[in-house]
């Protein structure tokens, strides 16, 4: 299907809707019977471009200013309004489409999608994002392979050929100030993507990078990456962080216990918000901004290890997978960051199986989607709610694989097996 864009200026351009490895977006039933296109501005407002009934091999999206910076959102409904298929491009100026076609993926909602074209089947692979547009890849559990950068450009939906070879292979990866900062137990080096350059980094005063090599990244508001190596389900526990400028500067700071298998998110005017992972440290410890150690929140300490963590709304964080300490599933709990004082966490559902690793993506105030590695490695995911979890499974299977959110707010798995990234919208 083609969306025809012609500019106030008269020079036209096409957005194609791609369906990569499922064949039945439009047609399986339900269906959608009508096209919505909505133009999502960099301030967060939005209005609909064109809205028509399906079926339709072409579209028009009639006269738009070239210098529009927008995001086209994309969505299938049915007769009742109800969002059946869903796709979102990333940021572009229209007049980026003169006379050229532009491929926005789109797929059913509630369900994984094979995305087109290949990326890299390595496990437990580290992962970033470059220019909020492209995936790259490295590290995993090859050794021959660790060093080797591959990476998927979620502008052309295709593998990118210009490839790169690291100084060292990294548990994690870090893209700030146009290099990669490859971290592995034994040291660091930058890698600069625009001439190839190469130095050695040295870890901040008082810090080695075993402590924090192979432990979640959080990204702050301002670009700003913390590298929380008390996420880690690897011995030993560790209060570590290493922090990492958007120019690339590198710097530590503590929580004030050691952790095994925490969780760890970002919230805005707070900090990095730290779960679990000490059976004697307070429940919740929080990293400001700047700040080089953490404070305490005055939640009971709580030993789940392998949760994965994330804001659901305002001051609402849900804690979901892990383990208990009877490495029993642990429970799905949400906290309240603004409770001053003898905070509890609120139940949700327990998960039905116990998830390692997990990471959990929210999408609204009471639902979010958990991936994590069950006891075989086998990666999973749950859409989970206060009195649901419903397994969502993958096109392919998947071990040891990695899950992001993309640029265009989709959330993507990667690795694993599969050389094909898979894309969720809810």
């Amino acid at each position: 299907m083609l969306l025809l864009l012609a500019c106030s200026s008269k020079p036209s351009g096409t957005i194609a809707l791609v369906t990569g490895g499922e064949t039945d977006v439009f047609s399986r039933v339900p269906a959608p019977s009508k096209l919505v296109v909505d133009a999502l501005a960099p301030d967060g407002s939005s209005k609909t471009v064109v809205s028509v009934a399906l079926p339709a091999t072409s579209i028009d999206l009639g006269n738009q200013t070239q210098t529009e910076v927008v995001s086209l959102r994309v969505s299938g409904e049915d007769t009742n309004g109800k969002r059946l298929v869903f796709g979102s491009s990333l940021f572009l100026a229209y007049g980026a489409l003169q006379d050229a076609t532009f491929p926005v993926f789109v797929q059913r909602t509630g369900e994984w999608a094979r995305m087109p074209g290949t990326l890299d089947a390595r496990e437990r692979p580290a992962i970033a994002i470059l220019n909020r547009r492209s995936i790259l890849v490295a590290g995993g559990t090859d050794p021959a392979n660790g060093k080797n950068v591959i990476g998927y450009d979620l502008a052309s939906l295709a593998t990118l050929t210009n490839t790169a070879v690291l100084p060292l292979a990294p548990r994690s990866m870090i893209i700030e100030n146009n290099a990669v900062l490859a971290i592995a137990d034994d040291g660091a080096a930058s890698f600069g993507l625009a001439n190839a350059s190469v130095n050695s980094v040295n870890p901040p005063s008082g810090m080695t990078f075993a402590e924090v090599a192979g432990g979640d990244i959080v990204l702050g508001d301002d670009g700003t990456a913390y590298l929380v190596g008390a996420t880690r389900s690897t011995q030993p526990p560790t209060s570590a962080v290493l922090v990492v400028s958007t120019t690339g500067v590198v710097s530590a700071a503590r929580l004030l216990a050691p952790r095994l298998g925490a969780a760890a998110t970002f919230v805005v005017d707070k900090g990095v918000v730290i779960f679990g992972g000490s059976a004697t440290g307070a429940g919740v410890e929080l990293l400001s901004p700047k700040a080089t150690s953490a404070t305490a929140l005055p939640f009971k300490p709580d030993a789940t290890s392998g949760a994965g963590a994330s804001l659901l709304s305002g001051s609402i964080v849900l804690v979901a997978g892990g383990g208990d300490e009877a490495s029993a599933p642990a429970s799905t709990r949400t906290l309240d960051l603004s409770c001053g004082t003898n905070c509890a966490l609120t139940p949700w559902l327990v998960a039905p199986v116990k998830l390692v690793g997990s990471h959990v993506y929210g999408f609204d105030a009471s639902s979010a989607i958990l991936i994590g590695d069950d006891d075989g490695g086998l990666t999973r995911s749950f859409m989970v709610t206060a009195t649901t979890a419903t397994e969502i499974a993958f096109k392919l299977p998947r071990h040891h694989a990695r899950s992001l959110v993309a640029p265009t707010g989709a959330v993507l798995v990667v690795g694993g097996g599969p050389s094909v990234v898979e894309s969720f919208f809810p």
